[in-house]
């Protein structure tokens, strides 16, 4: 709800946080992806979602994040 309401900083911190609790899941990383976007910070924003592609692996359930990453990857270009 913070990345809602377009507050990127406090969004980040709720994130890093997911990160710890759920160390394989990519979702958190891509959703940082999408602050650090928003952001114009387009070297932390390529790291996050470099980090989400790599966690979500060849795990089926996380297929959809990876490919989200992978465009949005592209898209930072």
């Amino acid at each position: 709800s913070e990345h809602m309401n377009k507050n990127y900083e406090k969004a980040l911190h709720a994130y890093g946080l997911a990160t710890m609790i759920d160390t394989e899941n990519p979702t958190p990383h891509y959703f940082a992806g999408r602050c650090y976007t928003e952001m114009e910070d387009k070297e932390n924003a390529k790291k996050s979602f470099e980090l989400a592609i790599e966690n979500a692996g060849e795990k089926e359930e996380f297929q959809p994040v990876k490919g989200e990453a992978e465009k949005s990857i592209k898209a930072l270009k």
